[in-house]
């Protein structure tokens, strides 16, 4: 059996997951760099300086740079632990700084510790979780931060002279400002993942939304409509509107396709459904469905149209024109009867999970059918119903067929044939 498609919001999920993983694997190449730096600072410090530290710097930073190494070189067996690798990243980010200012403490004294730069490399770690796009690991990292800072402090600050004890810069509320400050990075991260993770995911439910209209309208409408229709938007909850419904079939087509092979028939019905999109996509229509030789199209859905009525009546004229251009496979040329009717309808994206379609349903829908087979009895090639006709009749000269039974209906319902414009001098 088929899958449902997955919904919209399933989808930037999984992107999001998609993401999550190159961004570690972007990750892991800048660390690769900045490990590489760190052992160059390293060997100057060695040389230079401190021996011993220098080593120590040397040895975390082929550390920190294998284990990016390993996530490189396994990173598809490492994808679904992701998550896992996420929070290590974070821990590892974030607690560098503090290694840094142990170490510090240890071979420069507790005083260079606590003024020296690496306490603030705890606020970009932090701040650079938010980039993740992930809430949790945002809040995890400014409060891992905070309190690694405040178990710094109570390890560092017994070595401090005695002189600077009583200092603010160094006393323990100062030290408390400072941890809440790195929690409230990691809060300030947490609003940077949300707003980016919202502004992503907004754009990318546009995008998947336009593109589902563009799959449902794409081929039936004109380019024009179709523009409109993706940046007005629509509704395909279901809505009810006035519009104009056209029904079209072509005579005799159930002997032609007894006396033509298939393959004739398919490529003679898609010159004809061709020719017909084309005109009514010019007139302002959508083609609603195919149905066998017949075709469905509405005037005045997806989008607005006041004019519906007029356009739906010069697509019918101008499809009967065009239709005597194309060349039956038995050669002779294709007549067709067109009917149209104007009323409520119901608009709608309607189907099931599998599948779905934006259509129209209701009364005027069927009317329009029923007086579409009046066309061979009558001898018309376009017939339109009363309620059209009153709209109309002000631009065309229309002719009373009178009042006919339809088949699934009670009472007799009027119909008119169209003669021409009044302008035209026929």
């Amino acid at each position: 059996m088929k899958q449902a498609e997955p919904s919209p919001l399933r989808l930037i999920s999984q992107e999001f997951s998609a993401l999550a993983a190159e961004s570690e694997h972007l990750i892991s190449k800048i660390a690769i760099a900045i490990a590489a730096a760190s052992f160059l600072l390293s060997l100057t410090i060695t040389a230079n300086f401190q021996a011993t530290l220098g080593m120590i710097i040397s040895s975390v930073s082929l550390a920190f740079g294998l284990y990016h190494v390993i996530l490189l070189r396994w990173r598809e067996k490492l994808r679904r632990h992701i998550i896992v690798i996420r929070i290590i990243n974070v821990t590892i980010e974030v607690s560098l700084p503090t290694l840094v200012i142990l170490l510090d403490a240890h071979f420069m004294g507790s005083f260079y510790a606590l003024t020296s730069t690496p306490p603030y490399l705890t606020f970009i770690a932090v701040m650079a979780s938010g980039l993740r796009f992930s809430y949790c690991l945002a809040v995890s990292a400014g409060c891992l931060g905070a309190i690694e800072y405040m178990a710094l402090y109570f390890i560092i600050s017994p070595g401090l002279p005695q002189n600077i004890v009583n200092e603010p810069t160094f006393s323990l509320a100062f030290a408390v400002n400072h941890s809440i400050y790195i929690l409230c990075a990691g809060l300030v991260a947490m609003l940077v993942a949300h707003v980016a993770r919202y502004t992503i995911s907004r754009i990318a439910r546009q995008v998947i939304e336009k593109e589902r209209i563009r799959h449902l309208f794409g081929e039936y409408i004109a380019p024009e409509a179709l523009s409109h229709v993706l940046s007005e938007g629509i509704s395909l909850q279901g809505e009810r509107r006035v519009v104009t419904v056209l029904f079209a079939d072509i005579r005799g087509f159930t002997d032609l396709s007894y006396k033509v092979n298939p393959e004739q028939i398919v490529a003679y019905l898609n010159s004809y459904f061709g020719s017909m999109c084309d005109v009514i996509g010019r007139n302002g229509g959508m083609v609603n469905k195919f149905i066998g030789d017949g075709l469905l199209a509405v005037f005045g859905a997806p989008q607005n149209d006041p004019y519906h009525t007029v356009n739906a009546m010069l697509a019918a004229r101008n499809m009967l024109e065009a239709a005597c251009l194309i060349p039956r496979p038995d050669g002779q040329s294709t007549q067709i009867g067109v009917s149209l009717h104007t009323g409520d309808v119901v608009l709608g994206n309607i189907g099931s999970t599998l599948r779905k379609d934006y259509t129209v349903i209701g009364d005027t829908v069927n009317l329009a059918s029923r007086i579409q087979s009046l066309c061979v009895p009558l001898g018309e090639t376009l017939l339109i119903s009363e309620d059209l006709a009153r709209q109309v009749q002000h631009i065309y000269q229309l002719r009373n067929l009178g009042e006919h039974q339809i088949k699934g209906r009670t009472g007799r319902v009027r119909v008119f044939g169209v003669a021409a414009d009044k302008d035209d001098n026929l």
